[in-house]
């Protein structure tokens, strides 16, 4: 089980101010405020100091004035509380902060907040966090329902957090940018991606677990969601569970891990979504567009098509189950470009919706209880991890093929070049499937290319040239939502104008 160590407020010294006196030139009381407290939203009537602490926080201000709002401890710390919690891109914030107080009232008269990281390093990790959000945020299309939304962030945050042991990774920074964390972590990360898509999302805590999860709005109802105890431990490329997504009170209370004592958050009392189709999936639930959704059912053993409108699947392929020892299907699910792939225990596969029709693209001759456990696509290849087990780290990493559209490509043949006074013309055959050609210049002592230019026929011309030789390399490319992807390199042509 994860846990995350609770933090217990704690007065570490103390000196007193005289009644009236609003000078202090050196903060000398300190004091630790929980940010573990994500519970409830602020119910304070104080809100005109709520305002002014939140927009210092916001400046990372080096002390706030705050005497003028009658201010207790208590107030500040359910303030500050209530800040962190619903504020995940103030990742900066510690739970320390120094104070000055008078000593017959106990109202604080200035705060000094204690700050992570300096201002510059600030400015430069917000903008990180933004196109970490961005990031995911593009992908989504605004026709997509509220729970299509929330799945496919809760997937993206599930496989691109790993889930760290050490309890100071915290933030929503740590989860998006860096790409590990604890169970706060996670929260706060669906909770920012969550509420730029205009999402209703709460974080939740219980002591007794020792952890913090999220709960999530759809359609007026309220919702758990756990992708901490959702993301596989340890961390296996294309694994992501959906135990925990869209359950009710009821539900999470008697699932596979309970769920207890926890406080914050909405009722839950809706069931609608407790026996939602994704819960068989062990992998990413890819969408094709508003209406469909692909995914494998790894009770079933079957990759399907969803329809969002009917509530209906209908059957893609069998995905043979072969893992050994193991009553479990652990195919991951990924896509590149129009095509999905997904992979058995000692092969990959390939779907292409277009034509209908499935390859396979791979097939390993492994020993023992070798077994693919994890898949994914890396800088357009696609990667198997290979192990002994889903609950062990694998051993080693195989590139499978190439991914996506750009798999069809083959690297231009017959590329050959003439010369004709300033001008080098190169030709090579057609590719089948290309949409066009992109012409590169060759640098054989550093293996770089620089493109010259693009076409559409396989033919180029290079005008204009001093004198001296030429190298070139050309490469067919498809479009892919107005984006080229390409295939392979060509082999090399020198070429010389004298």
């Amino acid at each position: 089980m994860k846990l995350i160590k609770k933090i217990v407020s704690t007065v570490a010294a103390f000196v007193m101010m005289f009644t009236g006196t609003l000078v202090c030139d050196i903060p000398q009381t300190a004091t630790e405020v929980s940010a573990e407290s994500y519970v409830m939203p602020y119910k304070g009537g104080n809100t005109e100091a709520y305002k002014t602490i939140l927009k210092g926080l916001k400046n990372m201000d080096e002390k706030i004035s705050v005497y003028k709002y009658d201010l207790s401890y208590d107030e500040y710390a359910e303030i500050l509380e209530h800040i962190l919690m619903n504020y995940p891109e103030i990742f900066y914030v510690r739970a320390e902060t120094e104070y000055t107080y008078y000593e017959k009232t106990g109202n604080l008269v200035v705060v000094y907040p204690t700050y992570f990281y300096d201002e510059d390093t600030v400015k430069t990790r917000r903008k990180q966090l933004d196109a970490a959000v961005n990031d995911i945020i593009k992908d989504i299309d605004s026709s997509w329902s509220d729970v299509q939304k929330a799945l496919y962030v809760h997937d993206r945050i599930a496989l691109g957090c790993v889930y760290s042991e050490d309890n100071d990774i915290r933030s929503a920074y740590e989860a998006l940018v860096v790409g590990d964390g604890v169970c706060v972590a996670y929260a706060m990360a669906y909770k920012l991606v969550l509420d730029k898509l205009g999402i209703g999302c709460v974080l939740v805590l219980s002591d007794t677990m020792n952890h913090c999860w999220n709960m999530v709005e759809i359609d007026g109802s309220w919702y758990h969601v756990d992708i901490t105890w959702d993301d596989g431990y340890p961390d296996l490329q294309g694994q992501v569970y959906h135990d925990f997504f869209l359950c009710s009170d009821k539900d999470i209370k008697s699932g596979k891990e309970p769920h207890k004592d926890w406080y914050g958050g909405k009722k839950a009392d809706s069931e609608k979504y407790d026996n939602g189709f994704w819960r068989s999936s062990g992998s990413q639930i890819i969408p094709e567009n508003s209406r469909y959704s692909y995914y494998i059912d790894s009770e079933k053993n079957v990759l399907y098509r969803y329809d969002w409108i009917k509530g209906s699947k209908g059957k893609v392929t069998a995905v043979p189950e072969e893992w050994k020892i193991w009553d479990y299907n652990f195919s991951r699910l990924v896509y590149a470009d129009g095509i999905y792939y997904y992979s058995t225990a000692n092969s990959v596969y390939s779907y292409d919706p277009q034509a209908g029709k499935k390859s396979m693209i791979k097939k390993y001759n492994l020993s023992g209880n070798s077994a693919i456990y994890g898949l994914y696509i890396d800088d357009g290849h696609i990667m198997a991890q290979i192990g002994i087990g889903p609950h062990k780290a694998p051993s080693k990493t195989r590139t499978v093929g190439k991914a996506g559209a750009a798999s069809k490509l083959i690297a231009p043949e017959s590329f050959k070049g003439s010369t004709k006074g300033t001008s080098i013309t190169l030709t090579w055959d057609k590719v089948s499937g290309a949409d066009g050609y992109t012409v590169y210049y060759y640098n054989s002592s550093k293996g770089t290319v620089t493109e010259a230019g693009s076409v559409k026929t396989n033919k180029f011309t290079d005008s204009g040239l001093k004198k001296g030789k030429y190298q070139y390399k050309v490469r067919a490319y498809v479009l892919v939502n107005g984006k080229k992807v390409y295939g392979d390199l060509s082999s090399v042509v020198s070429k010389s104008i004298k």
